[in-house]
C-alpha cells in the first residue's frame, strides 16, 4: 500500500478531503467512486469519494467529508 505525505493545507483542514499528489495518482483508481480510507498507518477506515473532474490535471480529490475532517482538526487519534 503506497503512503505519501500529504502537507495539510487549510482549506483540507477545514473541509475534510486532499488533492493526490501526481507522484502518486497513479495509486489510486482512475474513475470516480466510493473508496475506503484509512486514516493513519493502524487508524481507522471511513468510507470515501473519489472525484477527478474537480483538478485541472485530473488528479483524484479524495473527499473525506465529516469523518476525515474530525480527524484532521484531531478530534480523533491518529495512528
Amino acid at each position: 500500500m503506497p503512503i505519501f505525505k500529504l502537507k495539510l493545507q487549510q482549506t483540507y483542514f477545514k473541509q475534510g478531503f486532499f488533492n493526490v499528489v501526481v507522484d502518486y495518482d497513479r495509486y489510486v483508481r482512475k474513475t470516480d467512486g466510493p473508496i475506503c480510507l484509512r486514516l493513519g498507518r493502524t487508524g481507522t477506515e471511513i468510507e470515501a469519494k473519489i472525484n477527478r473532474n474537480v483538478n485541472n490535471n485530473g488528479t483524484a480529490r479524495i473527499l473525506g467529508g465529516v469523518a476525515l475532517r474530525t480527524w484532521f482538526q484531531g478530534g480523533k487519534r491518529r495512528s
